[in-house]
């Protein structure tokens, strides 16, 4: 290179160079000069370093791999070619072809030094190669295998600085460094200078390479001058490489779990790095801001930042004596000197592991000049008194991060017993000196859980044969299968074929679990015919697995019908009805028992049977607790019990589990881990890697050699996190494969088969892989591919199969090597990596085994290395199941709120006593925020579920689910919350609708709104379809016409494009994108159902109408746009649908076409034009007509006539079709009522149908309304009918209610007779304010009266002053009283028979249907007491009849029953008085009672009532005033909505009337019994059975003797009374004389005691405002005059 340089190309025409040289060296150079040297491999020097980095990488794992890789090298070239320049002879190279030998024993050489350097684990024996962490941080921070040597030898736990500054100085990095004669007096110089350069004491001479290093390494951090050049050139070279050894030695002391020396070697590498020692100020850091000046004065007056941070800049200013500006810049320094602070909670898991959950909060300002994008922290965990790290990793903060504010890790760290004081957290920054904080983990209090029970002991027991079942049938099922049950089966046999008792069986996977469940099945179809099982697995994999093997095995044999629940399938009611056997997912059952009231076969289970019930730790735990609290409470409430069974693995706390399910020690089987068919050897094996793409990558290499060497020929499974990681880590297995010269070895079937199953797959990447033997299986693949990759790799015709962690728990592939790669998946909910749950790992590894070929199975983890320790501790031992409810919390309370199950906050926390979250924070509380004292303080945790209650409340009050009042605790439910529970609407999703809705929106944002629902929360983009998706998004005619508001690369972008293409039915490529747009069709539909009936309820017709509209779009798959006769798909030809739509044929114009015109115009044949007449014809529609009357002057009714306008096609109409009814506002923008419509085919025959309801009318009035009717499940079928207010003339203005005067109350001695006065002697002194009032008309006039006033006012009082006077004035007169019920009838007959008539000496006659008196009794009466159909009877003929002529006074009560069916007759009866009146000349007095009347002056009218006979008070006018509350209960079906009630009852009766008589009217005897019989459960469920009880138990026992009835003597026990017509009379006579003497509290009557016997009560309770008419065959409305009666009857 040097003689190179000689002759200048411009200017010299040759060069000269001379060489000078030592003697004996010429000759060699001449020789050179001739002939040049052949380059020579140096690579054996070096060849540990580079062995150790491809053992690290994971090219080379042992010696022929590391002999494979040596032949790429020029080393082997040369010495193939030159073997003597190596230590080799040519016969060596004869001897050994391609030297593989001599490559073996150079790597095997390299092998034993980088094992000496401890840089690898060698097996001399096997020629493995393992690498270690000193050999990953040697490779990563190129430190050499000489410097790792020197390192071993002086490393210690614990080293002073001067110690590591000696250590680090002797690393072979620096062995060019040599001191030299000139420099070493300026050496001395900087050696003596200890302030201004070398702080720290030097171990060795300047005159030693490691003294010179040193010290060169000092002078540098401490920036002092050196003159010498060359000096300056070496303090460079070891700076740089200084601070790569020391974050190696870092490293290496963190693995090593060195705490104290870790820390001293951080500071050092920080030290290095910023040039600034530990002992100066902290603020130097900030040196381009602060000047030299600030920070020496800084120094000076030994401000620390503790100091300074509670100083402000003024002070700051003057105690540095500068100015207030320059305090500013340092205290603005301060606040951005990186600081987090820490809080941790710390909980134990079991006993030796404790998970500790740390929230990190950024305390300081984010500067991008100073902070870059992201702030590093290293995290851990150190215990001070045995001196070791447990736990570290790095804590990475961003800028976006820090806006965010407070941020979370959890991890696990050991614990030992004794349990040591403390440990201490840590957070160090990785670039700023003086930043970390402290946290002590106090263990001051703690308390580990309890040692767990030991597990069932697997007896020594004579295998079972199928004959035990004693059935040949039930035998039949296992022919095939065996001869014997297994030792698990045979143990659990009795307890599960011939008891009763609910089950835990806990045993490893592939125990025979299932047949074990079978079992219990086969017991409950002996035992109980006409029960239906329930099986609910967490994992619709699992639902699937069970379908197919049962409806092939199971059914065929049993006869029984078998359903499946799932998102994917819905059955119809009448497959429910009928099924033996549901397979439901947890949400399915879940939402299908929330209204179990309305589903009779929720009530008719007797076996629910939970597979893998161990995910009660998972996320769908929540869901399986609510699940089997409901279906307890359902048994206790139907008196049905219920079974249920639990599978799962071992547990480590199965008895707290068997507690909560109400399991006895007889049915407990929690067998040990190792009892497993065939047994389970397990590896576990980590990897470093802070990212984790490379991490898998870096175990592909393992899990190939795990293969090799555990499972060589036989099945092997691989599970990876996600489906682009089956693609990657096939594809490294089949390069490893061919590398390994054996590239179909994984294949076990002829090439011509394997072709042809290659031929039938559609996936890209599972076609390429077939082909080597190696499948791969995950839910983005086409069922069939993932069908045959199932089919091949279970009849071991490809050996690998690479699979995501769904499959565990799916398909049952049992393989001989399980291989679990990594243990980790990215969370897109967290948006981060997150650990696999434990009970995921145990199931991956439960598939190792195949118990009919294998003696053993082999499982391998590969792990994260930090993970370690935490799974070692695991396999060991087992983790309790902890409740994750609190997550779910909120949406589970409204759900059981809409239920009314609870209604207040105490209700609540007793709920959640049945919780297994319940059973679990008792048991250890430390692992839910408590602590062992607040367990003591607080027996059964009740204040604590109050408060947990109490929050979740708050939360559904936020979202508008529920109201909630915070000061009485009550809970009520709203129409927002029924529609979240009955649509199953996560409470996150009601909050993003509430922030969304409003009352007018585009489809382009309806599709927005919905697309971020949390219910799609798990959707993420994924890179590898970003290509597609933007193709999709571009294609704006067939795959996605709306625009979308979000970017791809967001979660509801790719949401509502992908439904898009769903409803579009666009074609996807990618599997994955098919898969998520199922999963986002299942969901969207419910969702904007949901969201169309939040709409309704709101009154909002504009964007209701949308979202029915896109609700049938994403059924039908069909948008709005398109033809209305895509609809009949399966009927017409895609060629008709595209020429329909081609020539905008719409229906309308369609309808009036002939056959021959349709087909001409589409140019088909006439045929086609038939076909597309016909589905015109069948397509649903209905005509109406409406009327509107006005009631008042604000309701109008509305009567619907709908004719159906269609052919009924079962196969398009199946039995019922759906309208939605609504009357709209145009102008106000509100729906004022809607309901449902139901056509059946049988209606649809009948023609027209009627509808008639209420609407609110305001004024001024508006010009119109309109009537809207919609088919609920058929696009473009509505129709619209104007409700025109043009001419209509609402009702006058009643004139107002007469004013109640302030009168003095008339006393008795205002009747002036003393015969009248001892009438009322021991009822009162003084007339009430209404009778003083009517007094004088009454009593003193001849007038007729119409007094209208509420019930409990004193008519009958009233209307006896109007008898008195016709006593006194008319002798020989006859007053007619009539009652328009026989209830009424018998009240007064037994009342004025005990009281009137014996004071009088009247005689009395009772004119009913159950009761006619002779001729004579009807003369000599004085009083007739009669129905009006009896007095109508009997008048029509009163020419012949004397007595009617004789009739001088005619009181009507309850005349306000005009208005009801009986009215015609009561206004023939007053017509005829009157008429009879005129024509004899004796003057007939009419006396009418009513309630408060609207239109009384047109009855007084009639009546022929002046002014001063019309009194018509208002309804508030009361003796004893009224406090009205009314509650409105959803609910299709009127039996679950009746029952739904009986809870908020039973609520009023203990709010409004704990002590005093409860009224309870209900529409039916049946319901009577039911109400009662609910009231005492709820009772009972209160802790006071008895409560309604008033009367001693003697005498209460006695009284129950003397009933009759069943229902009411048991009923009676309680204090609750029923009463009803059916009764005998001398029942219902006992519960009236208990009731009204307050014996017993409550009583149920229906609504005709409300006419008849006077039973005033405290409060009265209408419960339900239906009843059935027998003539209608449908529920009614009562009228509003029962109401009202029922009403008066309170106070």
């Amino acid at each position: 290179q040097m003689m190179g340089r000689a002759g200048r190309p411009q200017f010299d025409t040759f060069g000269e160079g001379i060489i000078i040289t030592q003697h004996s060296e010429l000759q060699y150079y001449l020789s050179l000069l001739n002939q040049q040297l052949p380059i020579e491999s140096q690579f054996v020097n070096k060849l540990a370093d580079a062995l150790n980095a491809e053992v690290v990488l994971g090219t080379v794992t042992n010696v022929r791999e590391g002999a494979q890789w040596l032949g790429y090298s020029y080393l082997h070239t040369r010495m193939e070619q030159n073997p003597l320049a190596y230590g080799l002879t040519w016969e060596d190279v004869r001897m050994d072809p391609g030297l593989l030998q001599h490559r073996r024993k150079l790597v095997r050489e390299a092998a034993r030094t980088l094992d000496g350097a401890k840089m690898v684990r060698f097996d001399e024996r096997s020629g493995q190669l393992y690498q270690t962490e000193a050999g990953r941080i040697a490779s990563h921070f190129y430190i050499k295998q000489a410097s790792m040597e020197i390192f071993n030898e002086h490393l210690r736990r614990h080293m002073s600085m001067p110690e590591v500054f000696h250590m680090v100085s002797h690393a072979s990095e620096f062995e060019n460094i040599s001191p030299r004669e000139d420099e070493m007096a300026e050496l001395e110089s900087l050696q003596r200078d200890r302030k201004r350069a070398c702080p720290i004491e030097i171990k060795a001479t300047l005159g030693d390479k490691a003294g010179k290093v040193n010290l060169l390494l000092q002078v540098y951090i401490s920036r002092a001058r050196m003159d010498a050049f060359s000096l300056v050139a070496d303090s460079s070279y070891i700076s740089q490489n200084c601070s790569r050894i020391c974050r190696a030695l870092f490293e290496l002391c963190l693995r090593r779990g060195w705490p104290s020396l870790a820390e001293t070697l951080l500071t050092l590498t920080k030290t290095v790095d910023l040039r600034i020692w530990p002992h100066q100020h902290t603020l130097r850091q900030f040196e381009t801001t602060l000047s030299p000046e600030t920070l020496y004065k800084l120094e000076e007056k030994r401000a620390t930042v503790e100091r300074l941070w509670d100083m402000a800049p003024q002070e700051i200013g003057s105690m540095l004596r500068l100015n207030t500006a320059i305090g500013a810049k340092v205290k603005a320094c301060l606040e951005a000197l990186p600081h987090i602070s820490m809080e941790a909670a710390v909980q134990p898991i079991t006993r030796s592991v404790l998970r500790v959950t740390v929230t990190l909060t950024p305390e300081f300002i984010w500067r991008d000049t100073q902070h870059g994008n992201l702030q590093r922290w290293l995290v851990w965990v150190e215990d001070p008194v045995n001196e070791h790290i447990y736990h570290s990793e790095t804590f990475n903060l961003s800028k976006k991060q820090h806006k965010e504010g407070k941020q979370h890790l959890a991890f696990t760290i050991p614990i030992f017993e004794p349990m040591p004081p403390q440990y201490f957290l840590r957070a160090t920054s990785e670039s700023w000196l003086g930043c970390e904080t402290f946290v002590e983990l106090s263990f001051d209090g703690l308390i580990l859980p309890r040692k767990h029970p030991p597990h069932t002991d697997l007896m020594d027991l004579d295998p079972l044969p199928r004959s035990a079942l004693n059935n040949p049938q039930y035998e039949a099922l296992y022919e095939k299968k065996f001869s014997h049950f297994n030792a698990i089966q045979t143990q659990a046999f009795h307890t599960l074929f011939h008891s009763d008792t609910n089950v835990l069986l806990g045993a490893p996977t592939g125990s025979g679990k299932t047949i074990s469940a079978e079992l219990a099945m086969l017991k409950m179809f002996r035992d109980t015919p006409g029960g239906k099982c329930v099986y609910i697995a967490p994992l619709k994999a699992l639902v699937r697995e069970r379908i197919e093997d049962w409806r092939k095995h199971l059914c065929p044999v049993l006869g029984k019908r078998l359903v499946e629940l799932t998102g994917d399938y819905t059955p119809d009611l009448r497959a429910l009805l009928n099924a033996d056997i549901i397979v439901a997912t947890p949400e399915k059952w879940d939402g299908i028992s929330r209204n179990w009231q309305s589903r009779a076969y929720v009530t008719k289970v007797a076996l629910v049977v939970i597979d893998e019930i161990h995910l009660l730790g998972a996320d769908r735990g929540p869901i399986l607790e609510v699940i089997v609290s409901r279906m307890r409470y359902i048994a206790s409430r139907t008196n049905n019990p219920v079974r249920i069974v639990g599978l799962s693995t071992a547990l480590a706390n199965a008895r707290d589990l068997g507690d909560w399910l109400g399991i006895e020690d007889e049915g407990l089987f929690n067998f040990r881990p190792s009892v497993r068919p065939v047994p389970l050897e397990c590896h576990i094996q980590g990897f470093p890697g802070k990212f984790y793409c490379p991490r898998m990558a870096t175990m592909n290499k393992p899990t190939y050699a795990a293969i090799r060497t555990h499972s060589p020929e036989k099945p092997a499974l691989v599970f990876v996190s996600s489906r682009r990681q089956t693609r990657l880590t096939a594809i490294d297995l089949i390069a490893y494969a061919a590398a390994d010269e054996r590239p179909d070895g994984f294949v076990h079937m002829p090439p011509d088969e394997l072709a042809a199953n290659v031929a039938k797959v559609r996936d890209p990447a599972l076609k390429h892989t077939l082909q080597f033997g190696i499948g791969i299986h995950h839910a983005g693949l086409p069922i069939e591919d993932r069908a045959l990759c199932e089919e091949l790799f279970s009849a071991c015709k490809i050996q690998v199969l690479v699979c995501t962690s769904t499959l565990a728990w799916g398909v049952n592939l049992p393989a001989h090597l399980v291989v679990v790669k990594g243990t980790e998946f990215y969370d897109g909910k967290s948006r981060r990596y997150v650990d696999f749950p434990i009970t995921d790992v145990l199931q991956m590894m439960g598939r190792a085994g195949r118990p009919q070929f294998d003696t053993f199975g082999e499982g391998i983890i590969i792990t994260q290395h930090s993970e370690l320790q935490y799974y070692l501790s695991l396999l060991n031992q087992q983790l309790p199941i902890e409740s994750q409810f609190v997550n779910k919390l909120a949406d589970a309370l409204n759900a059981e709120v809409v239920l009314g199950t609870v209604t207040n906050v105490r209700e609540g926390a007793q709920w959640l006593g049945y919780s297994y979250l319940h059973t679990r924070m008792e048991q250890n509380p430390l692992a839910y925020g408590l602590t062992w004292e607040d367990v003591r303080m607080d027996p059964g945790l009740l204040q604590h579920r109050r408060k947990l209650v109490r929050e979740a409340a708050r939360t559904l009050d936020g979202a508008k689910m529920v109201r909630f009042d915070e000061r009485s605790g009550q809970l009520y439910q709203t129409e927002a919350g029924r529609i979240a529970s009955h649509f199953y609407i996560k409470q996150a999703s009601m909050e993003i609708f509430n922030e969304h809705l409003r009352r007018h929106m585009s489809m382009p944002e309806v599709f927005h709104m919905v697309s971020h629902a949390s219910e799609f929360e798990n959707i993420s983009p994924r890179e590898d379809e970003m290509a597609e998706l933007e193709s999709l998004q571009r294609d704006r005619k067939r795959a996605c016409p709306i625009e979308i508001k979000a970017t791809l690369g967001d979660k509801a972008g790719k949401v509502n494009l992908l439904l898009q293409v769903y409803i579009s039915r666009a074609r996807m490529d990618a599997f994955s994108l098919v898969a998520d747009s199922s999963y986002i069709s299942q969901n969207c539909s419910r969702i904007c159902r949901a969201l169309f009936e939040l709409c309704l309820r709101r009154g909002w017709p504009s964007l209701a109408e949308t979202l029915l509209t896109l609700t049938k779009t994403v059924d039908l798959r069909i948008w709005p746009h398109q033809h209305t006769l895509r609809q009949f798909e399966t009927t017409l030809s895609p060629e008709t649908l595209y020429k329909l739509e081609e020539k905008r044929a719409t229906v309308e114009r369609l309808w009036d076409m002939a056959p021959q015109e349709i087909g001409s115009m589409l140019r088909l044949n006439t045929a086609i034009g038939a076909k597309v007449k016909a589905c015109l014809e069948a397509l649903p529609h209905i005509s109406m007509e409406a009327a509107v009357q006005p009631i008042t002057r604000s309701v109008l009714r509305v009567t619907v006539t709908l004719t159906p306008e269609f052919i009924w096609r079962d196969t398009q109409h199946g039995n019922l079709q759906r309208w939605l009814v609504w009357v709209e506002d145009p102008v106000n923008e509100h729906i004022y009522h809607s309901e449902t419509f139901n056509l059946s085919k049988k209606q649809h025959k009948e023609g027209k149908q009627h509808l008639a309801f209420t609407i609110p009318i305001f004024e001024p009035m508006p010009p119109q309304y309109f009537l809207r009717a919609t088919s609920e499940s058929w696009l473009g079928c509505e129709t619209f009918v104007e409700l025109s207010f043009d001419g209509l003339i609402l009702p006058r203005k009643h004139p107002p209610h007469t004013d109640l005067m302030d009168l003095d109350p008339l006393p008795r001695s205002a009747l002036n007779n003393p015969q009248y006065e001892a009438l009322y002697e021991k009822k009162f002194s003084h007339f009430n304010a209404i009778q003083t009032q009517a007094f004088h008309t009454l009593f003193h006039s001849d007038t007729n009266v119409l007094l209208g006033a509420p019930t409990g006012s004193g008519k009958t009082i009233s209307a006896e002053l109007a008898m008195l006077k016709m006593f006194r004035d008319t002798p020989g007169g006859k007053c007619v009283y009539i009652a328009p019920l026989k209830a009424l009838v018998r009240e007064r007959i037994e009342d004025w028979r005990k009281h009137l008539c014996p004071v009088l000496g009247k005689r009395l006659v009772e004119l009913t249907g159950d009761y006619t008196p002779d001729l004579r009794a009807l003369l000599n009466a004085d009083i007739i007491v009669a129905t009006p159909e009896k007095w109508d009877g009997i008048s029509r003929n009163w020419q012949s009849r004397a007595y009617v002529t004789k009739v001088a006074l005619v009181v009507i009560d309850e005349i306000h029953l005009l208005g009801a069916d009986r009215g015609p007759i009561l206004e023939v009866i007053v017509s005829r008085m009157r008429y009879i009146a005129s024509r004899t000349n004796n003057p007939v007095r009419i006396v009418g009672l009513s309630t408060a009347l609207a239109n009384a002056r047109d009855l007084g009218d009639w009546l022929g009532i002046e002014d001063e006979g019309l009194f018509n008070f208002r309804p508030s006018v009361r003796p004893v005033p009224l406090e009205c509350h009314i509650q409105g209960f959803p609910g299709k079906f009127y039996c679950p909505r009746m029952a739904t009630m009986n809870k908020p009852t039973y609520a009023a009766i203990r709010t409004h009337s704990p002590e005093k008589p409860a009224l309870v009217f209900v529409s039916s005897r049946r319901q009577t019994r039911l109400t009662a019989i609910d009231l005492i459960a709820y009772a009972a469920a209160d802790e006071r059975p008895d409560g309604f009880v008033h009367m001693p138990p003697d005498e209460l026992a006695a009284n129950v003797a003397k009933v009759r009835d069943p229902a009411l003597k048991h009923t009676l026990q309680f204090g609750i009374g029923i009463h009803h017509a059916g009764l005998p009379i001398e029942d219902r006579a006992l519960c009236e004389e208990l009731f009204s003497a307050c014996k017993i509290q409550v009583l149920v009557c229906t609504s005709t005691l409300a006419w008849g016997v006077n039973l005033p009560a405290h409060l009265v309770v209408v419960k339900g405002t239906e009843f059935y008419d027998g003539k209608s065959r449908r529920y009614v409305d009562f009228p509003i005059t029962d109401v009202l009666q029922m009403m008066g009857r309170a106070g």
